[in-house]
C-alpha cells in the first residue's frame, strides 16, 4: 500500500485504496506498474463512445428528414444482431436487446441494426473492433439500450477511420481517422462535411452515398444479395443487371417460398429479410414497390454512371 504521506503527496484516497476505481490498488499502480492511481484510463485504456449518425437509402424520407419504421411497426426486428447469419460479415456478437427497446416511437424510434467498424489509422484494411448497433429514425446510432452512444472497449486515446454498414446498403468510412476518447467521438454520416473514404482505381467514387435534394447523405440502398465473388461472398457492390444481380434475390425468395405453391412471381412474402430493400417487411419481387426497383433506381440514378448502363456496378468504399 501507500503511506499516509505518500498518499497525501499524490492526492489519492487514504480511506479508499483504489481511487481512481479502476480495479487498480493505488499502491499496485505507483509501486509496480508506474500508472497515476487518479487517471482510470491509465495504466489500461477506457472504453470510448461513438456518436454516429446514418441514414439508410431505403427507408429515408428526405421531406421528413427521417427514416421510416416500418420493421419496427410490424415487431419484426430480431431481438439478436443479424450479421452473424451473413456469410460476409464473418461476424460472431452476442449483442441483443431487451425489447421493450422496441416500444420507443417518434425520432428515436428503433429502425433497425446497423454494423460498426473502426479501422486501423494506419492501414485500414485492417479491422481494430467491430460491433452491431441499433439506429434510429433521426439516424443516430445507439447501443442496445436504444439510447447510449455505441461503446468500443479500450479504444480511449487512439484513432480510427470508422465505417457504418447495413445488411442490404453499401456502407461507407470516414476518409480520414478519427480520435476517440471517454467522452462521445461525433461522426456524422449524413452531412457533406464529413468526408467519406473513396477507393483508388476504376472502382473508386467520390459518391461513396447518394445524396438527397435537401443536401442529406444516405447509404446507397439495394444491396440486396452476398454475390459469390473470387470463391468467396461479398456483399460489397451492387449490380442491377449481370451475374449476382441483386433481383436475384428476391426472386429466389418469392418463387421458392414454401406457401407461394403455384410458383407466381407476384406473391408477396412478408419477412425480414436481405432482399427487402425498401425495408416496408416484404419482399416483393414482381408489381407495385417491387424491391428489385430500388437496385434499378441507385444503379441508373448513380452520378459516375453517365450512360445509364443498367450493367453499371456501384462499389462500397471500404477498403478490404
Amino acid at each position: 500500500g501507500l503511506t499516509n504521506a505518500e498518499e497525501a503527496t499524490l492526492g489519492t484516497d487514504p480511506a479508499d485504496a483504489d481511487s481512481d476505481g479502476d480495479g487498480l490498488l493505488d499502491g499496485e499502480e505507483v509501486n509496480n506498474l508506474g500508472s497515476n492511481p487518479l487517471d482510470p484510463c491509465d495504466p489500461n485504456p477506457c472504453d470510448a463512445l461513438l456518436s454516429a449518425k446514418v441514414f439508410l437509402g431505403g427507408a429515408y424520407n428526405d421531406t421528413e428528414g427521417l427514416m421510416h419504421d416500418s420493421l419496427r411497426e410490424q415487431g419484426i426486428i430480431p431481438v439478436e444482431q443479424p450479421y452473424d447469419a451473413l456469410t460476409d460479415y464473418n461476424y460472431t456478437g452476442t449483442e441483443a436487446v431487451d425489447p421493450a427497446v422496441f416500444a420507443t416511437t417518434g425520432p428515436d424510434a428503433i429502425v433497425d441494426w446497423v454494423f460498426v467498424e473502426l479501422h486501423d489509422a494506419t492501414d485500414p484494411t485492417v479491422v481494430a473492433q467491430q460491433r452491431a448497433g441499433l439506429v434510429q429514425r433521426d439516424g443516430d446510432i445507439v447501443d442496445i439500450d436504444g439510447t447510449s452512444p455505441l461503446a468500443f472497449s479500450g479504444a480511449d486515446g487512439t484513432s480510427y477511420y470508422v465505417s457504418v454498414r447495413h445488411r442490404n446498403h453499401l456502407g461507407a468510412m470516414t476518409a480520414t481517422p478519427v480520435a476517440f476518447s471517454t467522452a462521445p467521438t461525433t461522426v456524422d454520416f449524413t452531412q457533406a462535411s464529413t468526408a467519406n473514404y473513396q477507393l483508388g482505381g476504376a472502382i473508386g467514387t467520390a459518391y461513396a452515398q447518394q445524396s438527397w435534394p435537401s443536401g442529406t447523405l444516405a447509404l446507397w440502398p439495394g444491396n440486396m444479395s452476398n454475390e459469390m465473388v473470387g470463391g468467396t461472398h461479398s456483399g460489397d457492390r451492387i449490380i442491377f443487371q449481370s451475374t449476382g444481380a441483386e433481383g436475384d434475390a428476391a426472386y429466389f425468395r418469392v418463387l421458392l417460398d414454401p406457401e407461394n405453391v403455384d410458383v407466381l412471381p407476384v406473391v408477396i412474402i412478408l419477412d425480414y429479410h436481405r432482399a427487402d430493400a425498401n425495408m416496408d417487411g416484404k419482399v416483393i419481387y414482381q408489381g407495385e414497390n417491387a424491391d428489385p426497383d430500388i437496385t434499378f433506381f441507385s444503379v441508373f440514378l448513380f452520378p459516375d454512371n453517365t450512360g445509364s448502363l443498367p450493367v453499371y456496378i456501384i462499389y462500397e468504399q471500404i477498403p478490404k
